[in-house]
C-alpha cells in the first residue's frame, strides 16, 4: 500500500490482503522561507492511530497517541530513533516497524491508520508543498505476536506512581520531557524505581538507571539520553508478567509525563 497525507487534516488509510511488518511515513516537509526541509519543532503535534480488525472480530489497537510518545516507547535509547528523527536532504523517514513481527491480513482483514499532522510538528512548514507519503512495508510468512503501545498519563502534580501493568510487557519507559534530553532537562526526574515482576525484583536509584540507559547508546556515545527505559525484553525469557512499577520522582511532573509500555500481542 502507498499513500499520501496532508497536514492540518485527518488522514486515514485501510490496509487489506498484504503482508506486512512495519509502515513508513517519509515526511517531505518543506520550509516556506526557502523550500529545503524543516527542523523537527514538536512530534508530538502529530496524532497516530494503527488499528487491525479480523473479520468478525473486534477492532485491536497497536499504537493509539502522539507520534513522539509512539516512538519513544518502541525505540528509546536505540539507534532507530536517532534515525527517525534524522534530518536528510529528502526529508524524515518514520518507520514504525512490528519488532521483527508480521501481519498478515487475510480476505477480509483490516489494518487501518489514522494520522492528522498538526503543522506545529516542524519549524516554518509550507503546508501547500509538504507532504507524508505513507507506505507498507512487505514481509513473508504467517502473523505473529505484534508490539501493542500503551500511553498512561501520570498526572499532573504528582511526586509518585504505583501501577500495575499486566502481562506481556516487552519494555518501560517513563518520559517526564519529550522536548530536552534527560541531562539538561529542568522538568522531574526519577529519584526511585521499583519494579516487581515474574521473576525479577529491581528496586534501584535514578542513577543506576542514567548508567542502565547510557550503556544502551554505548555503540553512539555521543546520543544524548532521552527519557528513562526502566526495562526492556532483549530475549523470551525477559517479557515479563504480573507487573507493578513504583517511581518516586524529584519533583512534581507536568501534565505531559507517561508511561510507556510496550507489550507483545496476538491479533
Amino acid at each position: 500500500m502507498q499513500d499520501v497525507f496532508r497536514f492540518d487534516r485527518q488522514n486515514v488509510v485501510r490496509v487489506k490482503q498484504e503482508t506486512l511488518k512495519g509502515i513508513l511515513f517519509d515526511m517531505n516537509v518543506f520550509k516556506t522561507a526557502d523550500g529545503t526541509i524543516c527542523t523537527i519543532a514538536n512530534l508530538n503535534e502529530i496524532s497516530i492511530d494503527v488499528s487491525v480488525k479480523r473479520k468478525g472480530g473486534k477492532k485491536e489497537i497497536l499504537f493509539n497517541g502522539k507520534l513522539d510518545e509512539v516512538l519513544q516507547g518502541l525505540y528509546g535509547q536505540t539507534m532507530k530513533y536517532a534515525l527517525c528523527i534524522k534530518k536528510l536532504a529528502s526529508g524524515y523517514k518514520v518507520s514504525l516497524d512490528f519488532r521483527s513481527g508480521v501481519l498478515k491480513l487475510n480476505g477480509d482483514d483490516e489494518l487501518e491508520i489514522i494520522m492528522r499532522p498538526n503543522k506545529a510538528a516542524f519549524t516554518d512548514i509550507n503546508t501547500a508543498t509538504s507532504t507524508i507519503e505513507v507506505e507498507t512495508i512487505p514481509a513473508q510468512g504467517g502473523s505473529t505476536a505484534l508490539p501493542q503501545v500503551d500511553i498512561i498519563s501520570i498526572g499532573a502534580g504528582k511526586m509518585s506512581i504505583d501501577e500495575q501493568l499486566g502481562n506481556g510487557i516487552i519494555s518501560i519507559m517513563i518520559a517526564t520531557d519529550f522536548t530536552m534530553d534527560y541531562d539538561t532537562s529542568d522538568k522531574a526526574k526519577i529519584d526511585n524505581v521499583k519494579l516487581d515482576a515474574n521473576g525479577l525484583s529491581k528496586d534501584v536509584t535514578g542513577n543506576l538507571l542514567i548508567a542502565e540507559n547510557m550503556e544502551m547508546l554505548q555503540l553512539n556515545p555521543e546520543t544524548p539520553v532521552r527519557n528513562m527505559v526502566i526495562h526492556r525484553a532483549n530475549d523470551p525469557r525477559e517479557v515479563l508478567s504480573n507487573v507493578r512499577l513504583k517511581v518516586d520522582f524529584t519533583k512534581a511532573v507536568d501534565q505531559d509525563a507517561r508511561i510507556l509500555v510496550v507489550r507483545k500481542v496476538f491479533v
